[in-house]
């Protein structure tokens, strides 16, 4: 699936690396909301940021991710191994 992003899946990584947003701490809020042992499903995740952190915090969780961008999801693949479920999908048409 070809889109927008694909062309810019590099530095769009290295954008939302920089700092803007504090991974950690938006994954530790969510961990005090959802708790332990959780299922999460990320529309929209990226190069897997957040599903990183959020991992990270609490490794029994079964983290699934959805993207529209297959490029997103190569890098999000190579940071988060088998650890989690991703999916090249467009969250607003999918079943």
């Amino acid at each position: 699936m070809v889109n927008q992003y694909t062309g810019i899946t590099n530095y769009y990584d290295l954008l939302m690396m920089s700092g803007y947003y504090d991974y950690h701490n938006i994954a530790k809020e969510v961990y005090s909301i959802i708790g332990n042992n959780c299922e999460i499903i990320e529309l929209g995740t990226g190069t897997g940021l957040l599903a990183e952190k959020y991992i990270e915090i609490d490794p029994n969780c079964q983290f699934t991710g959805v993207d529209i961008t297959p490029s997103f999801l190569e890098i999000a693949k190579k940071r988060l191994g088998n650890k989690a479920k991703l999916i090249v999908a467009d969250a607003l048409t999918m079943e």
